[in-house]
C-alpha cells in the first residue's frame, strides 16, 4: 500500500469500507423488520449508498466519514431493540474508525 497516492485508494480499502457499510445496512434492515419505527433511519442510511459504491479518493472518504458521524448522532433519536442495538452502534463506530484510518494512511496533500 506504500504506492497509494492521496487520490488513489487501494481496492482493498474501498472493499473494506463497502463491506462494513453493507453489514450496517443488513443489521438495520433486520431491526426494521421487527421495529418499523426505524425505517426512516434505514432510509437515511441508504441515502448515500451510491457514494459508498463509487469511492474515488480522499474527498469521498472525508465526506462519507462526516456522513457516518451524522448517522451516529441521528441514531440517538431511535430506540433500537436489545437484539440489534449493540451491533448497530458497534458497526457504525467500526465504519467510522475505518474511514478515519483511511484518511490517516492516505492524507490529502
Amino acid at each position: 500500500m506504500n504506492d497509494c497516492t492521496a487520490n488513489s485508494l487501494t481496492v482493498m480499502i474501498k472493499d473494506e469500507i463497502r463491506e462494513k457499510y453493507y453489514q450496517l445496512i443488513e443489521i438495520v434492515t433486520f431491526e426494521v423488520s421487527e421495529n418499523a419505527n426505524t425505517k426512516v433511519f434505514l432510509d437515511y442510511l441508504k441515502s448515500k449508498e451510491d457514494s459508498f459504491n463509487t469511492i474515488e479518493g480522499m474527498d469521498d472518504i472525508l465526506s462519507l466519514r462526516e456522513f457516518i458521524r451524522g448517522v451516529n448522532r441521528y441514531s440517538d433519536e431511535f430506540i433500537f431493540s436489545d437484539k440489534y442495538s449493540f451491533k448497530i452502534k458497534a458497526l457504525m463506530n467500526d465504519l467510522y474508525e475505518t474511514l478515519t484510518a483511511s484518511t490517516l494512511k492516505h492524507p490529502k496533500p
